[in-house]
């Protein structure tokens, strides 16, 4: 599971304190990991607070100590969406999963995983985005409400729109590649609900959007159902398997019968004796082809 809960707004002043040697300069540095990326503003007590530039990953940056920078995860990004839970009965996705109605209307639970980016390439595009979305979720901070936002419910929609155009069994047993064209679908209708959420397709790429779907699950009592047809379904094969057998014994018994003038007591008794199941002496009928040499 991917861990978005990274502090991404760090007051130049703190880290001012922890390099003493460059607050006494008046600078400090901006310094990111490789997964993050930070936008720089400036201003001081007496002036305007100012945009001034974006810091990519793994870049170091000497700014005002009068500066505050915010920091957002760059690069890609994994959401997981399940029901799966560890040992304490947490939740270890990022999201429980959605539930969707088939094309007739079978209520179905959709896992997977979403792969996504925030661009932060685009300096100008990160900074409107920091600017119109981030800043209202603590800038940055509270990016797991952010996620749920702008890209759990647009992804809840499209899971449910694309859903809708499968019957359930093709998606549940993949008839004819159900499963690819479900998933295709939802790859093509997604960006667009992002983009309708966010107002700019340039904040997360669609070209940077991934899709994972797992086989979709039905409700417990529809899976009990669906296993004893399963059953009876093998049953009656193992039935018409064992009828097959027999028939194809009793067809091969045939010159058996006519060996032993369809005697039906040596016919037996000569299977037993074949079997390792009687030890005796074979009667032969009388006319029987059968010839006996004498000792």
């Amino acid at each position: 599971m991917e861990l978005f809960m990274i502090r991404r707004r760090i007051p130049l002043t703190a880290v001012a304190l922890a390099v003493g040697a460059l607050a006494l300069s008046g600078c400090t540095v901006v310094s990111n990991e490789p997964d993050q990326a930070a936008v720089d503003y400036n201003g001081g007590p007496f002036q305007a607070i100012q945009f001034d530039s974006c810091v990519q990953p793994s870049e170091r940056a000497f700014k005002a100590i009068t500066d505050n920078y915010y920091q957002y995860p760059a690069g890609q990004r994994t959401f997981v969406f399940d029901n799966a839970t560890n040992g304490d009965g947490n939740p270890i996705g990022d999201n429980l999963a959605y539930t969707a109605p088939s094309k007739d209307q079978i209520q179905l639970t959709v896992s997977g995983q979403m792969r996504f980016q925030l661009n932060t390439e685009d300096c100008s595009v990160f900074q409107e985005f920091h600017e119109k979305i981030g800043r209202k979720y603590d800038n940055g901070e509270d990016w797991s409400t952010l996620l749920s936002v702008y890209l759990s419910q647009p992804l809840n929609r499209a899971i449910t729109d694309a859903t809708q155009q499968f019957g359930w069994a093709d998606l549940y047993s993949n008839i004819d590649g159900a499963q690819g064209k479900w998933e295709s679908k939802l790859k093509e209708l997604l960006p667009t609900y992002i983009e309708q959420a966010t107002g700019n397709a340039a904040y997360f790429p669609a070209d940077k959007i991934g899709i994972t779907l797992q086989k979709p699950a039905v409700s417990p009592e529809m899976q009990k159902s669906i296993e004893g047809v399963a059953q009876a379904i093998q049953d009656n094969r193992s039935q018409q398997e064992r009828n097959t057998q027999v028939l194809s014994e009793a067809q091969g018994l045939e010159p058996l019968k006519a060996l032993f003038n369809n005697d039906q007591n040596a016919l037996v008794a000569y299977l037993a004796i074949k079997a390792g199941k009687l030890n005796g002496v074979l009667p032969i009928p009388a006319g029987s082809p059968v010839i006996v040499q004498p000792n």
